[in-house]
């Protein structure tokens, strides 16, 4: 059941002063510390989520009100949306899926982000028009990229330009992974010609005997590695994906 707007006389109900809050009102700048209303708040909505098959509008802003604060930019679309109301899908969808990549599903964020993520895919296209033969996007599809392949699956939510409205997100990641390596010299090795390089070197500093002098500098590589595909560190393996 969608609920009235809170303080309905004030002017400026999208920006509302920490002083002007009254009892049980809720403040989605982000300016005042009041986690525990604010979870209150979200557990209402995901109750009546679970009765009406998708958050409120003002469930979803609240969700995303408390996923912005837990992000390193404070001008996020997360936060722009909890704020104004407006969403802009395109960067929301972006930065729910960098979360998705940070995440496990059984916590608390995991359920907020699926149920966030679940609204803002239902959300009409930002042109307004809709192909009926085109593939829809669903959380379901980032759920399934997940349990097929993993750590790499979730680098790959963690690039800039990968968001979860993506209508076929598994295939986009199959098209453009390459691997997953434990060290960076495996990484180097495997996607350089570095065997053919030491195969000549070796055989110069074998006939000039300097072999303890001459050695490849592997950060140089990663750099070189860096500018030609995108790399996501992630538990401890490095993830590499075409740019």
């Amino acid at each position: 059941m969608e609920m009235p707007p809170r303080n309905n006389n004030d002017r400026e109900p999208d920006v509302p002063e920490p002083e002007k809050l009254a009892p049980g009102e809720i403040d989605l700048t982000g300016a005042t510390d009041q986690d525990v209303q604010l979870y209150s708040y979200i557990y209402d909505a995901l109750h009546d989520a679970e009765h009406d098959g998708r958050l409120p509008d003002w469930g979803a802003r609240a969700v995303a009100r408390a996923l912005a604060n837990d992000l390193v930019d404070s001008v996020s679309a997360l936060h722009q949306y909890a704020v104004t109301g407006r969403m802009d899908r395109s960067r929301v969808a972006a930065e729910l899926a960098t979360i998705y990549g940070h995440i496990s599903f059984g916590d608390t964020a995991g359920q907020l982000v699926n149920r966030l993520a679940a609204y803002v895919l239902d959300q009409p296209d930002p042109d307004g028009t809709t192909d009926e033969n085109a593939p829809r996007p669903s959380i379901e599809h980032v759920h399934e990229g997940i349990r097929r392949h993993g750590d790499a699956f979730k680098a790959f939510l963690r690039l800039a330009d990968v968001g979860i409205d993506f209508p076929d997100i598994v295939k986009s990641f199959e098209d453009i992974y390459i691997g997953s390596f434990d060290t960076l010299e495996a990484l180097v090795e495997q996607l350089t010609d570095l065997g053919q390089w030491r195969e000549a070197i070796d055989t110069v500093t074998e006939q000039w005997g300097i072999g303890d002098f001459v050695s490849f500098d592997y950060r140089k590589l990663y750099r070189v590695a860096l500018e030609t595909w995108s790399i996501v560190g992630l538990d401890g393996k490095l993830h590499v994906f075409t740019k």
